[in-house]
């Protein structure tokens, strides 16, 4: 059998799986697609349109039973067709409307799909072949830290595959930064605090620990040891609490019905409501100025970046890993946290302050946030 019978006969395995609508079989042939069918083969326009065709049909047929299983094999066969044509901008619009669905953000249509998109749906498919690709096509172009950040996700999903510690040897003989040092700020008379979210963020979760039987958080924190100090709440910190919220109550009222779920949503309210009366500081709109330095003063130290990830990853589950991995785009902390340095940057340069906060990213640099971009850190334990 030469290799054009051989390919006739595979594109008709495919056409018969979707025809039937055996899309989990279907996926299970494209496999090893471009291995049976080159991109110069003459066969590819008829391929193309025997996925299109099922992506289309799969859209149509797809309720609320079979939404996440249709969902994964959408994005899985579009991966597909984009791998022999990447100018669909129309594949590449519905792959980011499917991830916003399954992550509930905003959606934007753009050329490119963001790095966030692409981590997300890994959580979708855990399909690495796409993710594969960009780690050699990263460490082609020596983006070291984009190559790491892709095996970090890729180590998640297939910890076996013979191609990831080449690929680690490779990326850390080429890593470099510089040291970095901690350097905790002490609690001062004079000392404007800017809480970090996660403060906040502990607390609402202790109020939620008493409606659902979950483990207890900690530690508890209590503002009050701060005496006369003045404390701050940002901008950039009442969003993120905000936000927390809103997907928390979102995800609880699937567990938590009624009265309970109205009289918890009631409180988690009226205690962000408290903190903001008592707390908030209308300061001025984040420089864009400020937000890059911050991203590039982060940039220097992937090697270490990583290894607050990893800490961070600890524990979880593998969609929660990814989750929290698709937060921090080429490792870099969350976009709250590199909008509050960014903000109490403005604010060191009229009076003395510091940011408190539990978060490894800010203690594990504090040392060198200091001194490059004049930013205090004040451990949560310093008080």
């Amino acid at each position: 059998m030469d290799a054009l019978e051989k390919e006739t006969k595979y594109i008709s395995k495919l056409e018969n799986d979707a025809s039937e609508r055996m899309y989990d079989l279907l996926v299970r042939h494209l496999e090893n697609l471009y291995d049976k069918i080159p991109k110069e083969s003459q066969n590819v326009k008829k391929l193309i349109s025997i996925l299109d065709k099922a992506i289309r049909d799969m859209r149509i047929h797809k309720n609320r039973y079979n939404e996440e299983q249709y969902n994964r094999y959408i994005l899985i066969t579009c991966n597909k067709i984009l791998r022999y044509d990447t100018s669909r901008t129309d594949l590449k619009d519905l792959k980011m409307m499917i991830i916003d669905e399954f992550t509930n953000s905003e959606h934007e249509f753009m050329k490119k799909i963001p790095i966030n998109y692409q981590i997300n749906e890994l959580r979708i498919t855990h399909d690495t072949t796409y993710a594969f690709y960009l780690i050699d096509k990263l460490i082609k172009d020596k983006n070291w830290t984009g190559a790491l950040y892709f095996l970090i996700a890729c180590r998640l999903l297939e910890p076996d595959d013979e191609r990831i510690e080449s690929y680690d040897k490779i990326i850390r003989e080429n890593l470099k930064e510089e040291n970095i040092f901690k350097e905790p700020a002490k609690k001062d008379d004079d000392l404007t605090i800017f809480l970090d979210s996660n403060i906040i963020i502990q607390k609402l979760k202790n109020i939620i620990k008493s409606y659902l039987p979950s483990p207890a958080y900690s530690p508890k924190i209590n503002l009050n040891s701060l005496g006369t100090q003045t404390i701050r709440i940002t901008n950039s910190v009442k969003q993120e609490i905000k936000k927390f919220i809103d997907a928390e109550l979102d995800h609880i009222k699937k567990e938590l019905h009624g009265k309970d779920f109205g009289n918890l949503k009631r409180r988690l309210y009226e205690t962000f409501k408290e903190f903001i009366n008592k707390y908030y500081y209308d300061n001025e709109e984040i420089s864009a100025l400020n937000v890059q330095k911050v991203k590039e003063f982060y940039a220097k130290y992937p090697l270490s970046l990583e290894q607050v990830t990893l800490n961070k990853l600890k524990h979880n589950s593998l969609s929660k890993k990814l989750r929290k991995l698709a937060q921090r785009p080429f490792l870099l902390p969350e976009e709250g946290d590199v909008n509050l340095i960014a903000e109490v940057m403005s604010l060191s340069e009229k009076e003395n302050c510091a940011i408190m906060t539990m978060d490894s990213d800010f203690i594990s640099f504090s040392g060198n946030l200091k001194r490059e971009l004049g930013v205090k850190i004040l451990p949560i334990d310093a008080i």
